[in-house]
């Protein structure tokens, strides 16, 4: 029992590794990925409102 807990600790350990490693470099490419788009997200929006404002300023 005991020699199976440790075989299980070691794989284990080695498992959650290799999936450390994986989610390190697949959350730096989407966090990388995230920003490009919450910047075009936030340049749209921005455009929008600026936009809209100066349209406001041209009724008046």
């Amino acid at each position: 029992m005991a020699v199976f807990l440790f075989n299980y600790n070691i794989q284990s350990d080695r498992m959650y590794l290799i999936v450390q490693a994986f989610l390190n470099k697949s959350f730096n490419l989407s966090l990388n990925l995230l920003s490009q788009i919450f910047l075009f997200i936030m340049t749209i929006f921005l455009y929008t409102l600026h936009q809209l404002d100066s349209n406001k300023y041209n009724f008046e």
